[in-house]
């Protein structure tokens, strides 16, 4: 064990896996791998419910109903680039010190998710994303 693996453990790395309660991931589905779908990759799909939700939520990340979820991705997979870190750092600050980042992105990712089928009222093939664009430029617009 090297002097490293104490550290390592303490922030988020490539093997940090982000979940889902299923039936967030079903609904999440619903938008993917159709002809016509509004996402072509889920994980697409879902990097826009937890931006939605991060959009209608602000500093008050959403709270996190005590469900069992599965692992959906690998989190250097889904933030290779730390873009939803950095968001979240600078977005909901107390909430990141409290709370890991994994278990953030699943909280706005179940919200989004939820908003999203909000948005559709409930048929994914007629979700828009325009629609939701403009709204959460509504939302930019009436915080300001």
């Amino acid at each position: 064990m090297s002097d490293n693996d104490g550290i390592e453990n303490e922030t988020p790395s490539a093997g940090v896996t982000v979940s889902l309660s299923d039936e967030a991931k079903a609904h999440l589905q619903s938008f993917t791998g159709y002809d016509g779908a509004p996402f072509k990759e889920m994980m697409d799909a879902f990097r826009f419910a937890v931006s939605l939700a991060m959009a209608h939520c602000g500093n008050e990340a959403p709270e996190l109903e005590s469900q069992p979820g599965t692992t959906l991705y690998n989190l250097g997979s889904f933030d290779s680039n730390q873009t939803f870190k950095e968001a979240i750092q600078a977005i909901a600050p107390e909430a990141y010190a409290q709370t890991s980042l994994t278990r953030l992105i699943r909280s706005y990712g179940e919200k989004g998710i939820g908003l999203m089928i909000e948005h559709c009222e409930g048929d994914p093939s007629s979700f828009a994303l325009e629609d939701a664009l403009e709204d959460i430029h509504s939302l930019a617009d009436s915080q300001t």
